[in-house]
C-alpha cells in the first residue's frame, strides 16, 4: 500500500514539475522586453545599421534610415510545451518619399537556458538567413507577392498575408501562406488566394472610405463610428494649402490611398491606389497619413489583427 502511494506521489510531483516548468517557459519568453532588444540584420535588409540595431521603445533610426518593431505575437510555433515570440518589424527610409514600400522583417524567438535563442527569420514572408535577398519561389501563375498586411499564429505554424499581382501598384488577391515547423525549421505547407475587394470595386467607398475586416467584410459597416473617426481625423491633418494652386481649382480632383490600420491603431502599408494627375496632390495625400501616425485602437471586440481601409481624398468633398 505504501509502495502504491509512493509511485502515485512521485507521478504527482512529476506531472507538476512539467506543468510549472512549461508555465515558467512561457513567462520567461513574456519577461522579455523586445522593445529593448537588439535584432540582427543584414544585407540587403538593414545592412546600413551594420550586423545588429538595437531598439529603444521599439524604435531606431539614424539621419537616413529607420527600424521599427510593429507587433509582438506570441504561441506554441514548435508544438513543444514552450512559448514563442514573434516579433514583427521593418525597415526602411528615415523620409518615406514612397511610403509602403518598406521592408517586411519578422524574428522567431525562443527561449534556451535562460536565453533568447532566434529560431527563424523571415523577410517579406520568406525564410531569410540574414545574406542576400529573401527567395520567392517561382510561381505558375505569375503573381508577385508584394508586403506583408498581416502575421497570424497557429499551433506548430505562422501565415503571412500577403498582397499580390502583375505589378506592386496594383494588387489584386491577397495571398495567405502558411508555414508549419518541420524538424527544426519553418517550411511552406498551404496556400490560400482570394480577391483583393478594394481593387475589384475601388469606388464602393461610402463617403470617401472603405474599412474591410480581415475575411474582406465590410468593418465600416460593422463600426461607422469608427470609420467616422478615421475618415474626421484624415481631413484634420490634409493640408490642401500644398496642393498647387491649379489644382486646387479642379474641385473633381481626387486621389485615392489604401493603407493598414493594426489593432493598436498604428498605421502602415501606405500606398497611393489612384493618382489625381497631379503630384502635390498625391503627396499631400500620402503626407496626410503619415502625420496622423496612430489612429484610436481597433473595438475590443473586433478579433482581427488589422483593418484595409480605401480612402478617397476630393477637393469637391465636404
Amino acid at each position: 500500500m505504501k509502495r502504491q502511494q509512493h509511485v502515485c506521489l512521485i507521478l504527482i510531483l512529476l506531472f507538476a514539475n512539467s506543468f510549472w516548468g512549461a508555465a515558467f517557459a512561457q513567462d520567461r519568453i513574456r519577461s522579455l522586453n523586445f522593445n529593448e532588444f537588439s535584432y540582427r540584420v543584414g544585407p540587403p535588409y538593414c545592412e546600413e545599421f551594420g550586423p545588429t540595431v538595437k531598439v529603444h521603445q521599439g524604435k531606431f533610426a539614424n539621419e537616413k534610415d529607420k527600424f521599427e518593431v510593429s507587433q509582438i505575437l506570441y504561441g506554441n510555433l514548435t508544438e513543444s510545451s514552450r512559448e514563442q515570440a514573434v516579433v514583427v518589424a521593418s525597415c526602411g527610409p528615415q523620409v518615406p518619399a514612397h511610403p509602403g514600400f518598406e521592408n517586411d522583417l519578422v524574428y522567431v524567438y525562443g527561449i534556451e537556458n535562460g536565453q533568447p535563442d532566434l529560431l527563424a527569420t523571415f523577410a517579406f514572408g520568406q525564410p531569410w538567413s540574414f545574406m542576400g535577398a529573401a527567395t520567392e519561389v517561382k510561381r505558375q501563375d505569375r503573381l508577385l507577392l508584394f508586403d506583408v498586411i498581416g502575421v497570424s499564429l497557429g499551433v506548430g505554424s505562422i501565415s503571412f498575408e500577403r498582397m499580390a499581382g502583375e505589378a506592386r501598384c496594383c494588387p489584386t488577391f491577397h495571398v495567405t501562406q502558411t508555414f508549419r515547423w518541420n524538424n527544426g525549421r519553418f517550411v511552406l505547407a498551404h496556400e490560400q488566394k482570394n480577391p483583393w475587394n478594394e481593387v475589384q470595386n475601388p469606388s464602393a467607398a461610402a463617403n470617401g472610405i472603405q474599412m474591410l475586416d480581415q475575411g474582406g467584410g465590410s468593418f465600416s459597416e460593422r463600426y461607422p463610428w469608427y470609420a467616422e473617426a478615421v475618415k474626421r481625423t484624415i481631413r484634420q491633418n490634409w493640408i490642401q494649402s500644398s496642393i498647387d494652386p491649379s489644382a486646387r481649382a479642379d474641385r473633381n480632383a481626387k486621389t485615392t490611398v489604401t493603407f493598414t490600420i493594426n489593432h493598436d491603431g498604428s498605421v502602415r502599408n501606405i500606398r497611393l491606389f489612384q493618382s489625381s494627375g497631379n503630384r502635390s496632390m498625391d503627396d499631400s495625400a500620402q503626407r496626410a497619413l503619415l502625420s496622423v501616425g496612430h489612429f484610436p485602437p481597433l473595438p475590443l471586440d473586433y478579433n482581427g489583427s488589422y483593418v484595409s481601409v480605401t480612402f478617397e481624398f476630393s477637393l469637391g468633398a465636404r
